[in-house]
């Protein structure tokens, strides 16, 4: 998503493993640049999230 020149990125997932999931978010810029950020979704019934 983008607002103006602030761009950032959100997901979420239901995660009923019963263990923690990492999840990885990758926005990727002009001339092929990427930043990565790792978040973690804790074991539950309701959506977890992670946002950068």
């Amino acid at each position: 998503m983008t607002d103006g020149c602030v761009t950032w990125a959100r997901s979420y997932y239901r995660n009923t493993t019963g263990d923690e999931l990492r999840s990885v978010l990758t926005l990727m810029g002009p001339g092929g640049r990427t930043v990565d950020t790792h978040c973690a979704v804790e074991s539950q019934d309701e959506p977890g999230g992670c946002e950068t």
